[in-house]
């Protein structure tokens, strides 16, 4: 591995916005929630990216 590289984990998130979705299985690793439902999941994951992680991932 280079050292440009980095190790990120991706969770997969549908959102359906002005719709009902039951949440069925919490262990899912893809989230398909109501637009209004994704900042309490995003609030309650335990790892946080950081700023500059953040930046990196959002212009490559």
């Amino acid at each position: 591995m280079n050292k440009y590289w980095k190790r990120s984990f991706i969770k997969a998130v549908v959102l359906y916005p002005g719709w009902f979705v039951e949440t069925i299985d919490e262990g899912n690793s893809i989230w398909v929630l109501n637009l209004k439902a994704f900042p309490a999941f995003i609030e309650n994951q335990k790892e946080r990216i950081s700023e500059l992680d953040l930046h990196l991932a959002s212009f490559h």
